[in-house]
């Protein structure tokens, strides 16, 4: 991992405006700009969401000089199910173990928060994620079509 990355959680009322800027430089590849603010959109409306509910969530930041270069964020949909997501790292950080780190932290808390099953969901086509994600002991659950778009859930049982 590069030197200097640092991970926290975030700090909510201070960070989140630079959350989403990493969120729409990290996805800007993946998406048509209309639908990328649009999921920015919907990102800061789930973490509002998550926040003000009773739902057990966490968002880890990986910083670089005080500047957030990646995160990860994890949320219980029920007791036991943990959904994971978004989760992104700038590209010009990627591989270089920040990733890695942050995706195990998530895990971390939903073991340290009674466990159970996490999901994430990615593109068919994003082949990197997919063997990123099997790296860390995810396995594909099930294949949809959401939105014309081809989504691959995966699993990871704690």
């Amino acid at each position: 991992m590069s030197g200097f990355v640092v991970i926290n959680t975030l700090q909510y009322d201070k960070e989140l405006a630079e959350l989403l800027e990493v969120f729409i430089k990290s996805f800007k590849d993946y998406f048509l700009e209309n639908e990328l603010h649009l999921k920015a959109q919907q990102f800061e409306q789930a973490i509002h969401h998550a926040i003000e509910s009773s739902n057990v969530c966490e968002i880890f930041v990986a910083k670089k000089m005080n500047d957030i270069i990646g995160f990860s964020c994890i949320i219980q949909t029920k007791p036991q199910f943990w959904y994971l997501g978004p989760f992104a790292v700038l590209p010009e950080y990627r591989r270089q173990g920040i990733g890695k780190i942050l995706i195990n932290k998530a895990i971390d808390f939903a073991q340290h928060n009674n466990g159970g099953t996490i999901s994430i969901v990615t593109r068919w086509y994003n082949e990197a994620a997919i063997q990123f994600y099997k790296n860390l002991n995810f396995y594909i659950d099930s294949e949809y079509v959401h939105k014309g778009h081809k989504i691959v859930k995966m699993i990871l049982e704690l």
